[in-house]
């Protein structure tokens, strides 16, 4: 049976068959007759306010399917709901594609169709499309999972703060399908070995390799629930361990040196000196210093980006750089004293700078070829199989040599985990480097036998990243944790493939009773988050424990 609408005026719609057609029922081929129809109810779009009648209509057939009253499909409005579906659409496209919080949307659908909706009701219809859409997604996902036959499981969690339970997504790699999400407090090995075998049983096909970071609590999981399944250890992860290393040192090395620079005489030059000087010497040193303050505070914005722009490093060089030209410079104009000298104090403080820091410089120099060599061999994919392996172990090679080079002894063969300052030694940080290798090294090159298992989780990463902007743009930092722990795996999963045509659709074709079970899953989760914030016990002033220990010493007392 198709869906005939016939619009009798611009206010009112009714909901029944086109006499055109034959009234028979799909079903069994029988007549069907009209019934009645409910009345007309009152509908809020956004082409202004319509009322709706619906005809009931059933099948003569006393033994077929649509013998009790039934009306014919719309997608004007959803049952019992009082905005018209259009009115949805505008809101679900608004938060999703344009991160509007529910007030921005309230605002906009007042302003522009004078529509008088609520913050609260807006948000009521994002939750019933986040569930609605990832129970479709669900059964979507199952389908592909079981004509797959088998799980690449990669996983992550999103670190808890205080206390507080983080979301963790549990990802099929070879369909790109959320497959489970858990918020925990805490991802001990037994709990995730738990999930483990949830998601085997659930979906009844087994877990034949896992993609994860080198997190304690994973290896003991996939050693205790899946003995025998390769375990490929997360190559971005592997690098950012190498690469915080050198994000302490650089980020180091650019506070200092852009702290000199903000603070030059010359760069905080007092306007009295440049009166007094184009007064008494008719000089506008103004007009000669600008262009080198411009420069000095060029050289000093530059950020970092991880992996591949490090601004301190580059601070150091063209710093060094930059003092070759101002002695250029200071050559030229050392016939005007008083320009002459500002050059010279300039040059001498930033020599000096520099100097402090050569050996932090000299560290990142010795160990940035290494950390993009190691990049190198991870991310390649043209040379054969076996050459990475060999050119992997030939890198640790040259770090273990480096520190005998260094120390005049062998690294240690059970060096434990160190933790990295400025202060560090460069052959301690080649040991550390040698050994997160070394602990890493079984598991960084299991991809290489199984040609569809990814090499790291930078889908996950992306996924993670992409919702906390979301809730950030649309709600504001302060609200991003509370957000995510509410509702992040319904977004991540409805955000996986987002598509706005199937908005109509999924609205239209929810189980109303889920959904509404899922909705009070949320107001659970945001009763919980309420009492986790008003409970919390306020921290005890240090001193108070510092009293206390002041009272058991017996020197002190």
């Amino acid at each position: 049976m198709l869906n005939k609408i016939t619009k009798e005026s611009i206010q009112l719609v009714y909901v029944r068959w086109n006499t055109d057609d034959s009234q028979v029922c799909s079903q069994c081929g029988s007549p069907v007759r009209y019934l009645y129809n409910d009345g007309g109810r009152f509908v809020l779009t956004l082409a202004g306010t319509l009322k709706l009648f619906t005809c009931y209509y059933v099948c003569t057939n006393e033994k077929c399917a649509f013998a009790t009253p039934f009306t014919l499909p719309h997608d004007i409005v959803l049952p019992y709901k009082h905005f018209g579906l259009d009115v949805w659409f505008f809101a679900i496209t608004s938060h999703l594609k344009f991160h509007d919080a529910y007030s921005s949307i309230a605002e906009r659908l007042k302003e522009y169709f004078a529509l008088d909706i609520s913050p609260n009701t807006v948000k009521a219809i994002i939750e019933t499309f986040l569930v609605a859409s990832s129970q479709e997604a669900d059964q979507e996902t199952a389908r592909q999972v079981r004509e797959s036959g088998r799980i690449y499981l990669a996983l992550d969690g999103q670190k808890p703060n205080n206390g507080e339970s983080g979301l963790w997504l549990f990802i099929d790699t070879l369909t790109n399908r959320i497959v489970h999400l858990e918020y925990l407090g805490s991802a001990s090995w037994d709990v995730l070995a738990e999930i483990f075998q949830k998601i085997e049983k659930k979906y009844g096909v087994p877990i034949e390799a896992v993609i994860s970071d080198h997190q304690k609590s994973i290896i003991k999981a996939v050693e205790k629930a899946l003995p025998g399944v390769p375990h490929q250890f997360c190559h971005y992860h592997f690098l950012k361990n190498l690469h915080r290393t050198l994000n302490a040192l650089d980020s180091h090395l650019h506070v200092q040196l852009a702290e000199v620079v903000s603070d030059l005489y010359i760069c905080n030059l007092p306007q009295t000196i440049v009166a007094n000087a184009l007064r008494k010497r008719g000089l506008d040193l103004r007009a000669w210093i600008s262009p080198i303050v411009n420069d000095l505070s060029s050289l000093i914005q530059e950020h970092t980006r991880d992996f591949d722009i490090f601004a301190g490093f580059n601070l150091y060089q063209r710093l060094n750089e930059y003092v070759e030209l101002l002695e250029q410079f200071c050559q030229k104009v050392k016939r005007v004293e008083r320009l002459a000298s500002l050059i010279e104090k300039t040059i001498t403080v930033l020599k000096r700078a520099l100097k402090e820091q050569t050996a932090l410089y000299l560290k990142l120099k010795i160990l940035l070829p290494l950390f993009h060599e190691c990049r190198a061999i991870l991310g390649a994919t043209t040379p054969p199989k076996e050459a990475l392996r060999s050119q992997a172990t030939r890198w640790q090679s040259n770090l273990q040599e480096l520190y005998k080079t260094l120390t005049g002894t062998a690294i240690a063969p059970d060096l434990k985990s160190q933790h990295i300052s400025t202060d560090t030694p460069l052959a301690d940080i080649i040991a550390e480097w040698n050994r997160l290798y070394s602990t890493h090294e079984e598991g960084l090159f299991h991809y290489l036998k199984y040609p569809k298992m990814p090499r790291s989780n930078v889908a996950l990463e992306k996924m993670f990243s992409v919702e906390l902007h979301h809730f950030r743009t649309a709600f504001g930092k302060p609200q991003v944790g509370n957000l995510v722990r509410v509702k992040g795996g319904e977004l991540c999963i409805v955000l996986q493939d987002y598509n706005p045509e199937v908005i109509t659709h999924v609205l239209l074709a929810q189980d109303r009773k889920r959904v509404q079970e899922g909705r009070i899953q949320f107001r659970e989760r945001y009763k919980q988050q309420a009492n986790l914030w008003h409970t919390k016990k306020p921290k005890v002033p240090e001193i108070c424990q510092l009293i206390e220990n002041a009272k058991k010493h017996r020197r002190i007392c």
